[in-house]
């Protein structure tokens, strides 16, 4: 079951390897082009160089004048044809692949070969006459070569422009295909992902915004990332304006707690959970607070924060106060009792027992009262001795 990354790197592959085809053979037919057009180019370039070189035979003639300048222009026309025939570096040229074009090029090297033995004799008007009917022969099967050559680079061209129009439905068609089979199935489960997310990001953030407690995420920096409304409250009545996202959380910081805060938050930074209570007693508040550092983990589980939880622990550290003051007047009562009374205690327990202990006469009656009140007064002083061993 390939899953959403490898389908996304599919239809990115697929769609890039198209791209590039088309552009390979968009290129390739180019540069086929340019060939066509520079041998067409030179195609007509020898139907001008034909005409040139009757020109100047005819000046030669009448003017009875050596012309270098034929020659030239029958160099240039003959190497303009061998290159068309067999291929030149020179001029980066290969030569014709059509077998029709390479026939009658090969049937026009006879015509230059005419006409290279006409220009190298002596003027006169029968050479001339022959010179005219060879080159106007070459005109006529040179404009054949240069209409099949045409004919040839346009069919060309129109296989180009139908390659191009099948490349480009294709692309399309896999572009349109990707969308639906790929992308489309991926945005929809990123929505679904995006709406389950934000619907637990507002359950967690109407949980934190419910409790009184103030929770702050902070970064390692000590920007603050996140916070809820409990802590934006609170630090507004404290210290008069409201927190922002990306502010530096230090500012914040009680006044003469900052070394102690500090020291907190880098020991939470190496995965510590740290905790302690405090006294403040700063801007007309007399407030205690229970504050708790907790490390933040990634899925790589890489601390990326802390969150910073202080609670009001008032009520209950004045709850603890009363308690502890009350066990101290139990403490102080117990003692009375355990000292102050257990004195006077012990010397009537000490004449109880020379009553019974004396051979004083005394009735029967009298005898059973005086140990009831022994038995009574033992009892009394057990429980004072137990109230002495609870205080210590």
């Amino acid at each position: 079951m390939l899953t959403k990354k490898n389908k996304y790197i599919i239809g990115v592959v697929l769609a890039v390897c198209v791209l590039i085809t088309n552009q390979i053979i968009i290129q390739y037919f180019l540069y086929k082009k340019r060939e066509d057009s520079k041998i067409i180019n030179l195609a007509g370039r020898q139907r001008m160089l034909s005409q040139k070189l009757n020109l100047q035979y005819l000046d030669r003639l009448y003017q009875d004048t050596l012309d270098t300048n034929i020659n030239k222009t029958f160099a240039r026309w003959q190497l303009v044809h061998l290159a068309l025939l067999n291929g030149d570096k020179k001029i980066n040229i290969r030569p014709v692949k059509n077998i029709v074009v390479k026939q009658a090029l090969i049937h026009l090297t006879q015509k230059i070969k005419l006409a290279g033995s006409i220009i190298r004799q002596k003027p006169n008007p029968t050479l001339l006459k022959l010179l005219k009917q060879n080159q106007a022969q070459f005109l006529i099967t040179m404009d054949g070569i240069v209409n099949h050559l045409e004919l040839e680079a346009n069919k060309k061209l129109d296989f180009l422009i139908v390659l191009e129009i099948i490349l480009c439905l294709l692309s399309v068609s896999l572009i349109v295909l990707e969308v639906f089979v790929i992308y489309k199935p991926i945005l929809r489960k990123e929505k679904q992902a995006l709406i389950h997310a934000e619907a637990t990001e507002s359950k967690l953030r109407a949980i934190l915004d419910s409790t009184t407690d103030c929770n702050i995420f902070i970064s390692p920096s000590f920007k603050i990332i996140n916070f809820n409304k409990a802590a934006q409250k609170a630090l507004k009545q404290i210290f008069g304006k409201e927190i922002t996202i990306d502010e530096d959380f230090r500012p914040y910081i009680a006044p003469g707690r900052e070394e102690n805060f500090l020291n907190k938050f880098n020991d939470c930074l190496k995965g510590e959970i740290v905790s302690s209570e405090y006294n403040f007693d700063s801007f007309g508040f007399d407030i205690w607070f229970c504050n708790t550092f907790y490390p933040v983990y990634n899925n790589s589980n890489h601390i990326i924060g802390v969150t910073f939880n202080t609670a009001d622990i008032t009520q209950r550290k004045k709850a603890e106060f009363k308690i502890e003051a009350q066990v101290q007047k139990l403490k102080e009562i117990a003692w009375e009792q355990s000292h102050t009374i257990r004195r006077p205690l012990a010397n009537i327990l000490g004449l109880t027992k020379l009553l019974i202990d004396k051979p004083i006469p005394q009735t029967a009656y009298e005898n059973e009262i005086t140990v009831k009140l022994l038995h009574e007064l033992e009892h009394l002083d057990n429980i004072i001795t137990d109230i002495v061993k609870k205080i210590d």
